[in-house]
């Protein structure tokens, strides 16, 4: 068995870092396979991430067996969500992605072995699913998509958490996840942060700080994590805005993958304007990092 080392990101303190919205291939707009996020997760010092791909869930178990079935367990010397504490924990937080109302929710901390619905008719019943199977919900992105007279249509009290820093969301408008941030201070709300990455080299522009009380360099245990992420002992560590071109790539991933050629020539054009404004006009490489 390898052994690694997991250095944290630079300038992190102690705790559990974790990139809280990633996507894998079962989103049609994303190529992430999850043996690479992990390997990539693990070289960065990244202690783990919850996958959230669109309008599909995919629970904290599965995506458990899925690593271990391809060895990746012992090529890497980690052990995936253990029952204790140890120093070589990597945390595999099964979630999903749903619009509702022009709003985007997340399901987090999503267990359970058995088989789990994958459509629901409103926010109101996928909520009420997320929260049956242990989990916790999360306004997304809330302002990625609206101007700045808008509000979400959703009510931002009704979730558990919300996304105070989103890698993609200033893609449209560049104040969005300074409008978030403001939301859950103004609501007191608990916050994750998120890289939203489609692509494996956006993992780590969004991270989240878990305080973790064990001694001696150990990890928490998967339930351990849970409940310290519920208890309101998450912060935003760092948030890095991902170039505005990596949308529109997105968007023609799933133009390809769906062969229409309409869509693949529309989503080309957008990609090279995206493209040549990152050239010509790049977002400032400010990380936000709250130590």
């Amino acid at each position: 068995m390898k052994k690694m080392n997991f250095p944290h990101p630079k300038g992190a303190p102690s705790g559990v870092i974790l990139d809280m919205h990633i996507h894998t291939d079962a989103s049609p707009d994303s190529n992430n396979d999850i043996s690479s996020l992990i390997r990539r997760a693990v070289s960065l010092g990244i202690n783990g991430f919850a996958v959230c791909d669109h309008n599909k869930i995919i629970t904290s178990e599965k995506l458990k067996e899925k690593a271990i079935s391809s060895g990746l367990d012992k090529e890497l010397g980690i052990e995936i969500n253990p029952s204790k504490p140890c120093k070589n924990a990597f945390y595999l937080i099964g979630g999903g992605e749903y619009a509702f109302e022009g709003s985007h929710v997340l399901g987090i901390f999503i267990d359970g072995d058995e088989n789990v619905p994958q459509a629901f008719g409103n926010a109101e019943e996928y909520i009420s699913f997320v929260k049956e199977s242990g989990g916790y919900t999360v306004l997304a992105h809330p302002y990625e998509h609206l101007s700045s007279d808008k509000e979400p249509r959703l009510s931002p009290e009704i979730f558990d958490f919300i996304e105070a820093f989103n890698g993609r969301a200033g893609y449209k408008h560049a104040l969005s996840n300074t409008r978030a941030a403001r939301l859950a201070e103004k609501l007191s709300s608990k916050i994750t942060a998120g890289s939203d990455a489609h692509f494996k080299k956006e993992l780590g522009n969004g991270l989240t700080l878990v305080e973790n009380d064990n001694r001696d360099g150990l990890l928490p245990s998967y339930d351990e994590l849970k409940n310290s992420f519920f208890e309101n002992r998450s912060r935003l560590f760092r948030g890095k805005p991902s170039p505005r071109r990596v949308v529109p790539k997105s968007s023609l991933l799933r133009a390809v993958r769906s062969k229409s050629i309409k869509a693949i020539i529309k989503a080309s054009a957008l990609y090279l304007i995206y493209l040549t404004r990152d050239l010509l006009y790049p977002q400032k490489e400010t990380e936000i990092n709250n130590n």
